[in-house]
């Protein structure tokens, strides 16, 4: 006969196979004692379908990301390892589209002023 934890007294097993399991040993035996009000009706909610539509969200400009130019395997590697040494070195946020902004807004300002003097360019649509 199996032993309890201690090991000092004998348990009877077949007692233990007969207690209650599962859900109804959870909630206390099979016999509910607490007695379940019903609940009150919930009023209508008020048609909205007619109302006046919210007010609109202010326009924000949204960046636009077109896909780029493929870029030199070399030079973009130089410019990725920049931007690990440079999070390193005062810029912790840096990121490798941050990079290649900076440089297209400087070699943009320098050919504006170089072949158009200073002034943007003529829109005349999209490249392929």
């Amino acid at each position: 006969m199996p032993r309890d934890r201690l090991g000092t007294k004998p348990r009877n097993v077949d007692d233990e196979f007969q207690a209650e399991t599962g859900y109804s040993a959870w909630l206390g035996g099979g016999e509910s004692q607490v007695t379940v009000t019903d609940v009150p009706d919930v009023p209508d909610v008020q048609d909205v379908s007619n109302a006046p539509a919210a007010a609109p969200k202010p326009q924000v400009e949204k960046r636009t990301r077109i896909a780029g130019p493929k870029w030199d395997p070399d030079l973009l590697q130089q410019a990725r390892d920049a931007v690990l040494f440079l999070r390193q070195k005062g810029r912790p946020t840096m990121a490798l589209t941050e990079v290649l902004d900076e440089a297209m807004t400087r070699w943009l300002a320098e050919m504006r002023e170089e072949h158009n003097g200073g002034e943007p360019f003529p829109s005349r649509g999209g490249l392929r």
